[in-house]
């Protein structure tokens, strides 16, 4: 049975820290919006070493802020392609006798989870990215603009991959004389599959590139961004820190009850796929607000007790998702009914598991 696979998101997510060249320069502490400085100036934390311009006060252009900020997500979006790729080789890796290794397995078995963590750092990313772009009004030219560019950094890529593995499954076919009999190997299917839209609904036609969900619950991300920033920009400017985090909870709420009604060990089935992009692609929307409240200077020190907080967070948070996934995988409901690895590691039904993900999301923030 095919199962649902993941695509390592990095070249949309590297899409998501673009931003238009040709914008005029800034300073750093006097973004401004519709012509109307911000309440607080964008950005994260200090760049003493490698953004002196912010810290001198020298004019710089957005994508230079932008850019020095990615890098320092570089880090998280390599855990997660890591561990997306160790949970596809679970196989492998247990043939080699590597999951003898304490605590590996329990850990590699979750490693689903990565896509989710690259859900939030996309929401984290354009929100970052295009807030003060997108925010302050509706602008049709720009929405289509910012489709247009998610599109060109996702899309000549999908397709080639879209052929080549519609390729596959006909050579495939001849070789081994297989009845092409599959129930997904239809036009229509394949014309989802060509718009990004197979993933949609409660119930996906993720046949031919299988591996595109993700992809395709990305572009559903992308299509409702500019409502979604439009709304973020008034509710932003008009609630408290506290409300923020109570709605960062709140948008999770789906996802954990998901998660925890679900027997599905992919969590994709019925509408397992919309509940995760939307809640998490929202909720790392929200988290890069509440840590700009913190941190609204790039060119100011924080504070050494939210510096010390984040460090300590930074730490604490991956141990904890750690200790979770070995505990929520020795719960008597999450064994599964062999332990023969090797024959589909993937298959392994780790119940419970997107309990972790709000850690996941909040360490993003820190």
């Amino acid at each position: 049975m095919s199962r649902p696979g993941v695509v390592l998101a990095s070249s949309h997510l590297c899409a998501d820290a673009r931003l238009d060249p040709q914008q005029p320069e800034i300073r750093a502490s006097h973004l401004t919006a519709g012509g109307r400085a911000l309440s607080e100036p964008i950005g994260l934390g200090p760049r003493p070493s490698v953004c002196p311009a912010v810290q001198a006060g020298e004019s710089v252009t957005p994508s230079l802020i932008v850019n020095v900020f990615i890098r320092q997500l570089t880090g998280i979006r390599f855990v997660a392609a890591a561990w997306v790729l160790l949970y596809h080789l679970q196989g492998p890796l247990n043939t080699l006798g590597l999951l003898a290794i304490p605590v590996l397995p329990d850990v590699m078995r979750v490693g689903r989870l990565g896509v989710d963590l690259f859900f939030a750092l996309s929401g984290f990313i354009l929100t970052h990215t295009y807030l003060t772009r997108l925010g302050p009004r509706l602008s049709g030219r720009k929405t289509i603009d910012f489709w247009w560019l998610r599109l060109a950094r996702v899309y000549p890529v999908h397709l080639v991959m879209l052929v080549v593995a519609g390729l596959a499954v006909f050579a495939q076919a001849k070789v081994t004389g297989e009845a092409l009999n599959r129930d997904w190997l239809n036009p229509i299917d394949f014309g989802k599959n060509l718009l990004l839209v197979q993933e949609w609904g409660p119930s996906p036609q993720r046949g031919w590139n299988f591996v595109a969900w993700s992809l395709s619950m990305e572009w559903l991300a992308y299509l409702i961004f500019p409502l979604l920033i439009l709304l973020i920009w008034v509710f932003y400017r008009r609630v408290s820190t506290a409300v923020l985090v109570i709605a960062w909870v709140v948008v999770l709420i789906p996802v954990i009850v998901y998660g925890l009604k679900t027997s599905d060990a992919y969590y994709t089935d019925n509408w397992g796929s919309t509940y995760r992009i939307l809640c998490e692609f929202t909720a790392g929307a929200i988290s890069y607000l509440i840590v700009r409240r913190f941190l609204p200077d790039p060119a100011a020190d924080p504070k050494p007790r939210i510096q010390k907080l984040a460090s300590t967070l930074s730490i604490v948070l991956p141990l904890i998702v750690i200790a979770g996934a070995v505990f929520l995988g020795n719960l008597p409901a999450a064994q599964p009914p062999t332990t023969n690895l090797s024959a589909d590691a993937e298959a392994l039904p780790p119940y419970f598991h997107l309990l972790l993900v709000p850690f996941l999301i909040a360490w993003i923030g820190a």
